[in-house]
């Protein structure tokens, strides 16, 4: 009972933390001028870096949602979606980054968007998983 109400305070942390990061979009560009570079890469840097942003959550997500499942001893599941997180990383990078499935061919920051839809697919995987888990998740707002 309490591992399925700290899973939920991990999942409302682990999605504050991730939108607490998107504030650092505005700033990107001063981020990126700590690493000097040519500005052909700086500007790629740049746009990587925003992208990726969107990636944050989601993995902080699956961290504390695998944290869950360890704790309950079921490692195979964070195992099983880590694994479709990094399959899936590398089918939406080849796919985004080249053109190809019928995927638009956006290079660099294709590379960039593969990696977010690859973080989301891997953290709805568990997600689901954590939904259909057979202890139903209590709502932690709920609790008197």
């Amino acid at each position: 009972y309490l591992t399925t109400i700290y899973a939920w305070v991990g999942i409302f942390i682990a999605l504050a933390m991730g939108g607490a990061v998107l504030s650092l979009w505005p700033f990107s560009a001063n981020i990126m001028n700590l690493f000097p570079t040519d500005i052909g890469v700086f500007e790629k840097a740049v746009n990587y870096f925003r992208i990726s942003l969107l990636s944050i959550a989601p993995q902080l997500l699956a961290a504390a949602i695998g944290g869950y499942f360890l704790g309950i001893d079921k490692p195979y599941i964070p195992l099983y979606s880590a694994l479709l997180g990094s399959a899936s990383n590398v089918f939406f990078n080849y796919g985004l980054m080249f053109g190809k499935f019928g995927a638009p061919e956006l290079g660099f920051v294709g590379a960039a968007w593969g990696t977010v839809l690859a973080s989301l697919t891997g953290a709805a995987a568990i997600f689901i998983a954590f939904l259909l888990e057979k202890h139903p998740p209590v709502w932690p707002m709920s609790l008197n």
